[in-house]
């Protein structure tokens, strides 16, 4: 922005805030972000040098030389860290909005009530309507007494801005340090989320032995969740779900097989629509053959597709790919946000951090910015999902 421009607009909205400083300073950058977001600016259109001038050192009394503790007070109590922030914000969510893209067709998302973790209404254990004898009153109904339990943490990165870092200009350096924040960050989710998908101990956490589906209280692990012939320790009843052929017109016929048999924990059958097939790198030609192409492209007769353009098998089905999975053979399909659930217990964000005198006196860091989300995604069931390939 122009140099008076941002001092301008900072002041008005001071002004309208009956010289509260705080609130005229969020006003200030909500309008700026608000900018960004039309694309009447771009976060690269500021410098850092140009908004510590405006904002910190309209008299220019503050230089190189400074003290950075001087440097790191004055930043403090201006608006520096709370427009700062903005542009930051604006820089890093598009990369994780990008690399997280496929968390959404994954998983159903909803807010926490607690931090670290939640309990969630157990698998599917509501009965199902009875018949009503005249002059009788309905069945009540139950509810399972078995709960699925839902981990959640806080994930974050700081950015730390020197006093060289102003005084220099580096502003495509921080606007490029944010956006790879946000890229790791956004791939961060995906990786948690295609690691749940695996039953897998998934490194976000830390975890030695997956809890991605702990049900009443017991974390199942990934040998009898992925289980080709019963469930029965699980809740009594058979429901396999995972079958060994390769990802093809056979391997894909016999994994939706097995969702014509699934029943509830009552024994009920239930109807399971799969809508993602989901395959790893080594397997993204395979997938686009398979749903694709007019005839079957892996038998000798080129009979034609069930699964192609026009056939029933392959309608609504959308093949999507994750480098994230760890096994190049192994293929998932179902519907996928009908049995993963993420809670979120705050959404990404970015903040501007109090000042750290020390900090400024050890390593020259006038100001910091974190990066973060707190959240977690857990199975909700086993029946949505069938495992395929060896």
């Amino acid at each position: 922005m122009l140099r008076g421009t941002l001092r301008g607009l900072i002041n008005k909205h001071v002004g309208e805030a009956a010289g509260n400083a705080q609130l005229g300073f969020e006003l200030a950058a909500q309008e700026i972000d608000g900018l960004i977001a039309e694309g009447a600016v771009q976060p690269q259109d500021f410098s850092l040098r140009e908004l510590f001038e405006e904002v910190v050192d309209p008299d220019r009394r503050l230089d190189r030389s400074t003290d950075p503790q001087v440097i790191a007070e004055a930043i403090s109590s201006s608006a520096f860290p709370v427009i700062t922030n903005t542009l930051l914000f604006r820089a890093t969510m598009p990369e994780y909005e990008t690399n997280s893209g496929l968390v959404d067709d994954l998983v159903t998302e909803d807010n926490a009530s607690k931090t670290n973790s939640e309990d969630i209404a157990g698998m599917t254990d509501l009965e199902g309507p009875e018949l009503r004898p005249e002059q009788m009153a309905y069945t009540e109904t139950t509810f399972g007494e078995k709960n699925i339990r839902i981990f959640t943490a806080d994930f974050g990165r700081l950015i730390s801005l020197t006093r060289e870092a102003i005084f220099d200009d580096r502003t495509g350096e921080m606007l490029r340090r944010a956006r790879r924040i946000g890229k790791k960050g956004g791939q961060h989710r995906t990786k948690m989320v295609i690691e749940t998908i695996e039953m897998a101990a998934r490194t976000a956490f830390g975890e030695a032995n997956t809890r991605a589906f702990t049900y009443g209280g017991t974390a199942i692990t990934q040998a009898l969740f992925y289980n080709a012939t019963t469930h029965t320790t699980i809740d009594g009843q058979l429901n396999p779900n995972t079958v060994p052929d390769a990802l093809g017109t056979a391997g894909l016929n016999s994994a939706l097989l097995l969702f014509d048999d699934m029943v509830d924990v009552q024994g009920d059958e239930i109807l399971v629509e799969p809508r993602i097939l989901l395959v790893p790198g080594a397997l993204r030609m395979t997938s686009w053959q398979l749903l694709s192409s007019p005839m079957q492209f892996d038998t000798a007769n080129r009979a034609q597709n069930f699964f192609g353009p026009g056939g029933p098998g392959g309608a609504g089905l959308v093949p999507r790919v994750s480098v994230f999975l760890s096994d190049s053979g192994r293929y998932f399909i179902g519907d996928f946000k009908e049995q993963l659930l993420w809670l979120w217990v705050w959404k990404p964000a970015t903040a501007a951090a109090a000042r750290d005198s020390r900090l400024a006196f050890e390593n020259q860091i006038v100001s910091r910015f974190r990066f973060n989300y707190a959240g977690g995604v857990g199975h909700q069931d086993y029946r949505n999902i069938v495992r395929g390939g060896a």
